[in-house]
């Protein structure tokens, strides 16, 4: 496998030895910006559901417009909508046994991207 997959660009040589130095010193959160979460309020598509998904998902290659993966693409909100509303957008994003684990080879998404996308979910996946 080929990361990051096509038709994403090939990290630069630069890019790699920074990778292949925080690996061998452990791959630690050495971050001083303590990270935050904010799913209060109302989820909007527009604003923290689409990035999300565009991020990890359409830009990927997998579920963009053109034959997206598993004939299922998130590159529009009528597109994203049926995943949404029957479960398996959610089910595939937690790794739930009897769903495809998303992203497909990849790390599952950040327990704050996984916790907007369901509260947007339970408010009706609304297109806002």
């Amino acid at each position: 496998n080929v990361m990051p997959p096509k038709p994403a660009d090939r990290l630069s040589v630069d890019q790699i030895r920074t990778v292949a130095t925080w690996i061998e010193e452990g791959a630690g959160n050495d971050s001083c910006v303590a990270s935050s979460c904010d799913t209060t309020g109302v989820m909007r598509y527009s604003l923290d559901i689409r990035p999300i998904l565009q991020t990890n998902c359409v830009g990927s290659g997998c579920h963009g417009s053109s034959a997206p993966a598993s004939g299922i693409s998130y590159s529009t909100y009528s597109s994203t909508k049926p995943s949404a509303v029957n479960g398996s957008m959610l089910g595939s994003i937690q790794h739930k046994t009897a769903y495809s684990a998303m992203p497909k080879g990849g790390s599952k998404l950040s327990d704050c991207s996984i916790a907007k996308i369901s509260k947007w979910i339970d408010s009706g996946a609304p297109n806002n």
